[in-house]
């Protein structure tokens, strides 16, 4: 009997012995610790010198007169982590990890990720400096920027607004504030801390959630959300504040899977405080209880929601200046969305025509007609919302097309925010969106910005980034968007 020589066949049996070796529990363990642990040794490589000698480092990649051998290593360490952690999730049922061990292993990973420095982002040393207006000078950050003193901590801040965040957020930046006097690296490590601590708290409420509604697959979408590699490297190796808005947003749908429904909407107000994007899970959730009819839910809701405005409006926002600053400190311009791409097309069309379009009119009209087809988007799902799974599903659908489509200032820790959502929805197709989106959009955080300078063209070269980053998500949901429209009409005939 002679074998099959089908080019398929051989991928199989190829896949097969690969996985067969790797994906044995000792084997699974050992792989990804050396990965991540390599992952922090060029991270901590990248940024120690620069803080030894008392100055900020340049984003790792970011810098064309630095050497380029740090960011290919780095770029070859997240293509090996995502390649184990895809091909564990394609091939889940082999490993057979208890919850227990998934905890202790993932608490191994995200300890070693803890160890690193930041070196894709300086976003630490605002937040540390933000919590220094409020700690060390006694200022409100919302009335304030760091342009007013004059101190040791000055060279590390490379931009000083107002502060940007939600008011709940403000407490552990204070903290790390407080200790920078003591310590750079003791506030850098204390804050990282509580981002540890922040995503093993969102792991243990993912699972309590998911035990509640699909005990079988709880396992399989703890992994895809706990271990996947941007939330690693993000939250916790570059240290962004982003797990405590997925945070407040699980204890959201905790609350509201246990019938706590004016809970539920408190959570969902305090994720609105932490970013504004949590204001559409309030919006989720309210029209969920109005569809139920839980009146009293929402009327209590309601009552503690503006006790909470009420007592922030005492203390952190005292006037109208102090809450737009929430809202409007940030630069007047793209960056990394598709919008920079659009903007410059138009402006391209525009001046062949003969017609004077300047930059911040194309960026204010694009903010008006995205503004308003977003809002209608966002009407029109949020109105499908009928029952529990519709909420999640419908949440995570809204998140990514705001993320792809609306957002106009785009990083790629914002992509974290899809994957508790995309853990929790019942849409394998939307799943493997997020998933892949969250692999895609790396390129923009480790995208090799030092070939630029050398290439014929450059705008191009950074277009390519984009293209990776969001072009190949976007079609994969339009890819959805056409699959669920067939399901559709299968289902109408």
């Amino acid at each position: 009997m002679q074998t099959s020589t089908h080019p398929g066949s051989r991928l199989k049996v190829l896949d097969d012995k690969i996985t067969a070796v790797l994906l044995t529990r000792r084997s699974f363990v050992w792989l990804h610790a050396l990965g991540y642990a390599a992952l922090s040794a060029i991270m901590i490589r990248h940024s120690l010198p620069w803080l030894r000698c008392g100055a900020l480092f340049p984003d790792l990649g970011y810098d064309p007169k630095r050497s380029a051998v740090p960011i290919i290593l780095q770029n070859l360490v997240l293509v090996y982590l995502f390649a184990l952690y895809f091909l564990s999730l394609a091939h889940w049922p082999r490993l057979h990890f208890k919850v227990r061990e998934m905890f202790w292993i993932g608490g191994l990973l995200a300890g070693i990720m803890w160890l690193a420095l930041p070196a894709n982002s300086t976003d630490i040393f605002a937040y540390i400096g933000l919590g220094r207006m409020a700690a060390v000078y006694g200022v409100n950050p919302y009335l304030h920027t760091y342009a007013e003193f004059e101190d040791f901590f000055s060279v590390y801040l490379f931009w000083k607004l107002p502060m940007p965040y939600g008011p709940v957020v403000l407490p552990v930046f204070i903290l790390a504030g407080w200790l920078s006097q003591v310590s750079l690296f003791l506030s850098i490590y204390a804050l990282k801390l509580v981002w540890l601590l922040v995503h093993g708290s969102n792991s243990w409420l993912l699972y309590r959630i998911l035990k509640s509604w699909k005990p079988a697959a709880a396992p399989y979408s703890l992994f895809l959300f706990a271990f996947n590699p941007l939330v690693l490297l993000e939250q916790i190796g570059n240290a962004h504040m982003d797990g405590l808005l997925i945070l407040f947003s699980l204890l959201a749908i905790l609350a509201l899977q246990r019938e706590r429904h004016s809970v539920a909407l408190w959570m969902a107000l305090l994720a609105a405080l932490v970013k504004l994007p949590g204001l559409l899970l309030c919006a989720a959730i309210f029209v969920y209880l109005m569809r139920q009819r839980e009146w009293r839910g929402i009327f209590w809701g309601m009552i503690g929601g503006v006790v909470m405005l009420a007592a922030l409006k005492l203390t952190v926002f005292p006037n109208l200046e102090s809450l737009m600053s929430m809202v409007t400190s940030r630069l007047k311009l793209t960056q990394n969305s598709l919008h920079t791409w659009l903007i410059d097309v138009v402006k391209i069309f525009s001046q062949k025509l003969g017609i004077e379009a300047s930059y911040p009119s194309l960026l204010a009209m694009d903010r008006k007609i995205s503004t308003v087809l977003f809002a209608l988007f966002c009407l029109w799902r949020l109105g499908r919302i009928r029952d529990f799974g519709r909420l999640r599903g419908e949440m995570a659908l809204v998140l990514l097309v705001l993320l792809i489509g609306y957002t106009e200032w785009f990083f790629p820790w914002y992509a974290t925010w899809l994957l508790p959502f995309a853990a929790l929805t019942e849409s394998r197709p939307l799943q493997r969106v997020i998933i892949v989106y969250s692999a895609t959009v790396l390129a923009l955080d480790t995208w090799p910005y030092f070939a630029a300078s050398s290439s014929a063209l450059p705008g191009g070269w950074g277009a390519l980034g984009l293209a990776i980053a969001q072009g190949i998500p976007l079609a994969l949901m339009i890819r959805y968007w056409k699959f669920q429209s067939e399901e559709s009409e299968l289902v109408r005939s």
